[in-house]
C-alpha cells in the first residue's frame, strides 16, 4: 500500500473556502480506481491546518490520482493558490501490521 499524507496551511480567510473544495475533492478521489481510502481532518487546536491522508494500492494509482482532471480543476487550480503552505511525505505500509 502507497500512503500521503499532505498538510496544508490556510491563511484565515481562506480557510472555510478551502473546507468546502476539500468535500468534492476527497469524494471524487475516493472513487478512483486504485484508492484506498482519502480522509480530511482539520486540526482541533490551530483551525489553519488540514491534513489529507491519502492511500492507494501502489504508486501508479497515485500518480494517476496526480493526473486525474478533478485533481487539477479543486486541487491544482482552486486550492493550492489559497495555501500559505504545503507539504506532503509518502509512505509504504510495513506489511502484517
Amino acid at each position: 500500500m502507497f500512503v500521503v499524507i499532505a498538510r496544508y496551511v490556510v491563511a484565515p480567510e481562506n480557510q472555510e473556502r478551502v473546507r468546502q473544495l476539500l468535500v468534492p475533492l476527497a469524494l471524487l478521489s475516493r472513487e478512483e480506481p486504485g484508492n484506498l481510502g482519502y480522509l480530511v481532518v482539520n486540526d482541533l487546536e490551530d483551525p489553519a491546518e488540514f491534513r489529507i491522508i491519502e492511500s492507494y494500492v501502489d504508486r501508479a494509482a497515485f500518480d494517476a490520482h496526480l493526473n486525474s482532471e478533478h485533481y487539477h480543476e479543486f486541487g491544482v487550480h482552486q486550492i493550492r493558490p489559497l495555501l500559505a503552505d504545503r507539504q506532503f511525505s509518502t509512505y509504504e505500509a510495513v506489511p502484517g501490521t
